[in-house]
């Protein structure tokens, strides 16, 4: 009996307790379901999240029903110095209460409109979100995240017309020396560099803008003590791209896993839509020193997609292809396989490699076949290559190696307007310079060659026609060349046959070294060189011609086109205006005016 009063006793005194919490209760959803109790909830969130910051936060209002959701209108953060953080129109969500008394922020239904978001790096320093929310604190055990912002959650976030803009460091590779540092840095404001780059106190910037953001998120983790990264989980999204200098890429649609940390974002299995463009594939890009790398397989890609990567690509092209990007270290390394594009009127198909360190260049992988190639397009592509004349090219070719020792097998058909047709076979070494070219070992089967090409070297080449059969040739254009091979020349001065080897050099006074086999020669195209000699016939035989034309010694067993024959030992000078003779002759049968009009 007396327990039945003790409990009665009490739950008369908890009735009216619990009448007041429920009164409290409901007076809570009431209250915070007019403007007036909202604008109470806005002051109390505006002063929450100002009491956790290092920064400045403001909000315009608070909308919504507050027991499950809410709408903050014109929410602005910005740093200390009123730099900004975020600047959205509007962001709408819904919760769960209880979540909020396990200090976790998790949300779903998330609405973020027009929002203005700018990450923000220093060199030397911590991003703006870090500095403005941090959430470290030093313990015993090290470095720990505590209370609120340990958990961030939020699902089926959709973005509407939002812009991200990012800031971050930027500082020469480095393993350069003092002077290769400072010549990185004189080059990053040239068009040779992509990244946007700045000078800001305590040294660069690069930035990266991403405009008319319309996305899908099923989920973005951004904090979880189970986890070392960041996720975002797209299953739809569209922007305009400016990850480096313009040109732009404009994404219409992309989807995917992208993991991330403070310094770098990862993904694999992506899959984006381009204008033009259908591509999948993996990647990784650091933030925090600009290094990359793409592994893409594009079964539809259009070349203007490209021009954001390489703006030299033109416009008009399209095809597909494997591709691979490397950056890491000053080193850009690019990779297409299976390749099969069509860039303006070119055709080209295969794979082809090329690494770019400082201002060299090296291919790798290179195996192409290639069809109404405009030099054009390639001097366009790569500025650094200067081809001496400019033509098509049609035909096969590998190559490995730097520019100044590239390896290459190939059959290439060179048709020159001024000129013809060109074909040659090559295998061996050339190097290319910006005056000259160099080769080592290079063979070359000549199928033919326009002889008018040798005039980019030697402008003043009297002679022109055609040279067919092989030839190697070791040495430098604009030094000493040598050549060995088995050569017919056909002009309209005649056919001559020369077996043998030869070495000239070009310059003011050309020079040259000539042990070799008639089979025949035409006297007529030799006299092109001497025009007033007045030679003409053929003749055939071995001989040895040693010097320059103004001075050069002469060693000949030589057979005429009449019969006669003549052993030739002595100088000769047909350069000067007065020309000269210091010959020993041994003729026989010979007929001076076979060979020389005038005599």
């Amino acid at each position: 009996m007396a327990a039945r009063r003790a409990r009665w006793y009490v739950l008369r005194e908890l009735i009216p307790l619990l009448v007041i919490v429920g009164i409290l209760v409901t007076a809570l959803f009431v209250i915070t379901g007019t403007d007036w109790g909202r604008g109470i909830v806005r002051g109390q969130i505006e002063a929450l999240l100002q009491k956790n910051s290092h920064g400045i936060v403001r909000i315009g209002k608070v909308t919504g029903n507050l027991r499950h959701g809410f709408t903050l209108h014109d929410l602005v953060i910005t740093d200390s110095a009123h730099k900004p953080f975020v600047n959205a129109k509007e962001v709408w969500a819904k919760y769960s209460m209880s979540t909020f008394f396990g200090k976790k922020i998790e949300m779903d239904s998330v609405r973020l409109i027009r929002a203005h978001i700018v990450l923000d790096r220093q060199p030397g320093g911590k991003w703006n979100y870090d500095r403005i929310f941090p959430r470290d604190t030093v313990t015993k055990q090290g470095v720990k995240k505590t209370g609120w912002g340990t958990w961030i959650r939020f699902t089926n976030v959709t973005i509407i017309d939002g812009d991200l803009t990012v800031h971050s460091p930027w500082a020469p590779n480095d393993t350069l020396s003092p002077a290769g540092k400072e010549a990185a840095i004189r080059r990053a404001f040239t068009d040779d560099m992509r990244f946007d780059i700045r000078r800001v106190p305590n040294g660069f910037q690069k930035t990266a803008y991403y405009r008319n953001i319309n996305a899908f998120l099923p989920l973005l983790r951004l904090e979880d003590p189970a986890y070392a990264y960041r996720r975002a989980v797209v299953s739809r999204g569209a922007a305009v791209a400016s990850p480096f200098k313009p040109p732009t890429v404009t994404v219409k649609d992309v989807n995917g896993i992208f993991d991330f940390d403070s310094d770098s974002v990862w993904f694999k299995g992506v899959k984006a839509v381009l204008p033009g463009t259908n591509v999948s594939g993996d990647g990784m890009y650091s933030v925090n020193n600009g290094e990359m790398w793409l592994r893409l397989k594009a079964p539809k890609v259009a070349a203007a997609d490209l021009r954001w990567i390489h703006p030299p690509i033109p416009e008009v092209g399209s095809g597909r292809m494997d591709f691979a990007l490397d950056w890491k270290g000053g080193v850009e390394k690019y990779q297409a396989t299976n390749a099969d594009l069509t860039l303006n009127r070119s055709h080209l198909a295969g794979d082809f490699g090329i690494t770019f360190v400082a201002d060299t260049f090296a291919l790798h992988n290179t195996d192409m076949r290639v069809r109404n190639l405009d030099t054009h397009l390639i001097e366009r592509i790569l500025p650094w290559a200067k081809p001496p004349r400019h033509g098509t090219l049609a035909g096969r070719m590998k190559a490995a190696g730097g520019q100044h020792a590239l390896l290459v097998d190939g059959d290439i058909t060179f048709r020159d307007p001024r000129s013809g047709v060109n074909r040659v076979i090559a295998n061996g070494e050339v190097g290319f310079y910006p005056k000259s070219v160099r080769t080592e070992n290079l063979k070359l089967r000549m199928m033919p060659v326009q002889v008018a090409l040798l005039r980019e070297w030697m402008p003043d080449l009297p002679i022109g026609g055609t040279l067919t059969g092989p030839v190697t040739l070791n040495g430098e254009t604009d030094g000493l060349m040598r050549a060995q091979g088995d050569v017919t020349h056909v002009d309209r001065t005649g056919r001559s046959n020369v077996v043998g080897r030869a070495a000239f050099r070009t310059g003011t006074v050309p020079w040259f070294d000539i042990d070799a086999r008639l089979r025949p020669l035409s006297l007529a195209t030799v006299g092109q060189f001497a025009p007033k000699a007045g030679l003409r016939g053929s003749a055939s035989g071995p001989f040895r011609l040693v010097g320059s034309l103004r001075d050069f010694a002469v060693n000949a067993d030589l057979g005429f086109s009449d019969g006669g024959s003549m052993s030739l030992r002595g100088r000769m000078d047909l350069a000067s205006r007065q020309k000269g003779y210091n010959l020993t002759a041994n003729a026989k049968l010979f007929n001076a005016n076979a060979i020389i009009d005038k005599a």
